[in-house]
């Protein structure tokens, strides 16, 4: 099994409105999402997939959260397992993957050493 991971950060702000702690207050992070895609075959240039075919598909979507407060644009409560989660179904809409490979997770931070993941393998 190979594995490319595509990495991208913005910054945005977010609360959890139904958090008794801190977190419901309006905050900020410098969030990071990973993109893990995993396939067996790979094409005649020995690749899943160029980065830069991920970079092209999922930047734009990466800039419309970048410096946005999240809970006005996005239409859910934006917890990084949401997020993760919304980065999987926006991601996996737009990448043209060939077959067998396939998006096997998001990996979302709001800070280093703290990841919360949606895999495709939920689906299965």
């Amino acid at each position: 099994m190979f594995t490319i991971t595509k990495s991208f950060e913005f910054c945005a702000a977010h609360h959890n409105p139904k958090d008794d702690g801190p977190c419901s207050k309006n905050h900020g992070h410098n969030w990071e999402a990973q993109f893990f895609i995993q396939g067996t075959t790979l094409d005649h240039r020995g690749w899943l997939i160029s980065f830069d075919e991920i970079r092209n598909a999922i930047k734009p979507t990466i800039q419309s959260l970048d410096h946005q407060d999240l809970n006005v644009i996005l239409d859910f409560n934006p917890s990084s397992e949401l997020l993760a989660q919304h980065l999987w179904v926006v991601a996996n809409n737009l990448l043209k993957l060939p077959g067998g490979v396939v998006l096997r997770e998001v990996r979302v931070t709001e800070r280093a050493g703290d990841w919360k993941t949606y895999a495709a393998y939920c689906h299965e």
